[in-house]
């Protein structure tokens, strides 16, 4: 057959087909597909990703390469993700296949979080260390010797570590350099020692604390006298004028209401007669370890810590049965506010200045009566017929001690 008849052949096999396949519309799939089948169409065997393998009477396997669709893209990518989610929930399930890194991944990372969690605990567990330890600590108070200021049962009390400290280091490091200065020729006509005795924080060196208590109580001496003074010449004024007016012999003077007489300059006023302010407080934080402080000082016999209150500093006078006392440079007198049922330096004497802790500065709980510890003398309200020990400051040359600030306040 030559090939122009081949060519006229397949046209008419074609328009036939396009006949049947208008003449077959409307017609069930299953039939019409029989009809293409017996027409020589090609047939569908096998489907793979982009590829279809068919069969015509022509060529025994041809491939076709189809488009995917974009409609049909979306349902299989979420099969996709829902194969891929539940192998891995198999995996997980299963304890991972050979390449799976999951669960070395989840371990890892859980290791990371306990190490983060140990981490925190050890800088908060520092952070605490170091707070109590220089700072500032809380801490409870047993035992009767400081009743009625701490009540037996206990309370919890705030000591300040780190303001008492500071003090009086930079005070003797002002010492050393004024000591230094004052051996290189530096300083002139003494100013050196002049100010080393001005030096409030200077409480370790009883000679200094008797040279500086002297020298302000002259000065005090000499205020008061000069307030006297004016005083008796306003009530001389006053007499004059009375006996002008009564027509009395101008010559004739009444004596003066009161005499002068010495006073210390530094009252001992009680705790019980004071009144807790922000101003005490600010007081307390500020200047150096004075007579009336409550601390919490190591006891210098055995393990653990006593709170006491502070009723004598170097330089001091301690008048005891056995006879007096003065209190040795470096060393406090520390007393407990109950004088019957404490025991304290009238046991085991003069305590180190090294062995203070801290300054209680307030009670935390429970929440009674007035929170902050005042400085001054313990408190009048004692136990009958127990009285604790009589100290009479450094420099004391006979003066009197104001013991009240009712009297001051009268002056």
């Amino acid at each position: 057959m030559s090939a122009v008849s081949m060519c006229g052949n397949t046209r008419c096999f074609a328009t036939q087909v396009v006949r049947q396949s208008l003449q077959l519309h409307g017609r069930n799939s299953s039939g019409r597909m029989e009809k293409m089948q017996s027409r020589g169409f090609p047939l569908v065997r096998q489907y793979k990703n982009n590829h279809t393998t068919t069969t015509s009477r022509w060529q025994t396997t041809s491939i076709i390469r189809r488009r995917p669709r974009p409609q049909q893209q979306q349902p299989q990518r979420r099969q996709s993700s829902n194969s891929t989610s539940s192998s891995s929930s198999s995996n997980t399930s299963t304890g991972g296949g050979i390449g799976s890194a999951e669960p070395p991944q989840s371990h890892y990372e859980a290791l990371i979080v306990y190490a983060n969690l140990l981490g925190r605990f050890g800088l908060a567990l520092g952070l605490a260390h170091c707070v109590s330890e220089y700072v500032a600590e809380i801490t409870l108070c047993e035992g009767p010797s400081m009743l009625p200021t701490l009540r037996p049962s206990g309370e919890i009390v705030l000591i300040d570590k780190w303001t008492l400290p500071r003090i009086h280091a930079a005070a003797q490091q002002r010492q050393r350099r004024r000591q230094a200065q004052y051996n290189q020729g530096v300083a002139v006509d003494r100013t050196v020692l002049q100010q080393a005795i001005e030096d409030d924080a200077l409480i370790d060196q009883g000679e200094l604390r008797v040279q500086r208590a002297r020298q302000r109580q002259r000065a005090f001496e000499e205020e008061q006298l000069q307030k006297w003074k004016e005083q008796q010449q306003q009530q001389q004024q006053q007499q004059q004028r009375q006996s002008k007016m009564e027509k009395s012999n101008s010559n004739n003077h009444n004596p003066p209401t009161h005499a002068f007489t010495e006073e210390w300059y530094e009252p001992r006023i009680s705790v019980s007669d004071q009144t807790a302010t922000w101003t005490s407080l600010w007081q307390l934080l500020t200047t150096p370890l004075s007579m009336g402080d409550v601390v919490v000082l190591e006891h210098p016999h055995r393990n653990g810590t006593v709170c006491k209150r502070v009723v004598g500093l170097p330089g001091d006078t301690v008048l005891r049965p056995q006879g007096l006392l003065v209190i040795p440079d470096g060393h406090v007198w520390v007393e407990g506010d109950n004088p019957a049922n404490s025991s304290d330096s009238r046991s085991y004497g003069a305590v180190p200045l090294t062995l203070i802790q801290g300054r209680v500065l307030c009670r935390v709980w429970p929440l009674r009566g007035h929170a902050l510890l005042q400085r001054g003398t313990p408190p009048t309200t004692r136990t009958a017929g127990a009285v604790g020990s009589t100290v009479l400051p450094a420099g004391y040359e006979g003066q009197h001690i104001v013991k009240s600030s009712r009297v001051r306040m009268q002056q």
